[in-house]
């Protein structure tokens, strides 16, 4: 049985969201990246430490957001389910898993990516902000979005 075009691209997106996770990787706790330890705590809002490792955390969070829409672009049958789930620790999100659990039935509306980007920023942006674990995402294609 051969893949459908559909089910080729989106297999190939999901191998390239796999390598581009594969090759971030995530410093030792309280290193900074530097491997020289950093007391978050002790940095001070504003100072240039503290803007780092803000712009690291944005970057991350974009990241993750184009990989998500890299994948959910693809589908476009409304009622279809998607299921990341993210290590998401110190800023930084390593997707683990990615399933479709449910296919869905006639095709719904293009997606725009700025609504569907910025509608997830915000959760994202908590659970970075958050403690240390698995971050299970569901979502569901709809008509418009």
């Amino acid at each position: 049985m051969r893949a459908k075009p559909a089910q080729r691209a989106l297999s190939w997106v999901l191998v390239i969201q796999l390598l581009v996770n594969g090759c971030a990787t995530v410093p030792l706790d309280g290193t900074g990246g530097s491997g020289s330890p950093v007391d978050h705590r002790a940095l001070s809002p504003g100072s240039a430490q503290w803007e780092e490792l803000e712009e690291a955390r944005r970057a991350e969070l974009e990241s993750a957001l184009a990989g998500m829409w890299g994948v959910a672009s693809e589908v476009r049958e409304m009622g279809a389910v998607l299921e990341f789930t993210y290590w998401a620790e110190g800023g930084a999100f390593t997707l683990v898993s990615l399933r479709r659990p449910e296919r869905g039935r006639g095709l719904g509306s293009v997606l725009e990516q700025e609504f569907f980007v910025s509608s997830l920023r915000e959760s994202l942006s908590t659970y970075a902000e958050g403690t240390a674990g698995l971050m299970r995402l569901t979502l569901r294609r709809e008509e418009h979005r």
